[in-house]
């Protein structure tokens, strides 16, 4: 089995899905079922903004960066609070490593366990 890493992920504690997603949101001032509506309007789009839900397996889309999340838990409330995400919550994921600096990773292969 290959090596996995533990991270933490930033997702919305409403709809779970990820802070891409929250940013649509947020930058166009708008609602979850908006967002909702334009996912089902531009399907292709769906594998971009995966609901990180406990015990789901997330695989980042071919040709991407992968799947950011932070090395720390402290990290990612940093990132909460600079953007301003008011129903935001950190849940921790273990993936493979794809790239990674002082602060982020990007994973692959996500599993989601809490």
């Amino acid at each position: 089995m290959e090596d996995r890493i533990f991270a933490y992920k930033v997702v919305s504690d409403e709809t779970r899905y990820g802070s891409n997603a929250m940013g649509f949101v947020k930058s166009y001032d708008t609602k979850w079922s908006y967002f909702k509506e334009e996912l089902n309007r531009y399907p292709k789009l769906i594998p971009f903004f995966p609901k990180y839900t406990k015990g789901a397996l997330i695989k980042a889309v071919p040709n991407s960066y992968g799947i950011f999340a932070f090395k720390t838990y402290t990290a990612a409330e940093d990132f909460i609070r600079k953007y301003r995400f008011k129903e935001a919550k950190i849940v921790l994921v273990a993936g493979k490593l794809i790239n990674q600096s002082e602060i982020w990773l990007m994973l692959d292969d996500v599993t989601v366990l809490e």
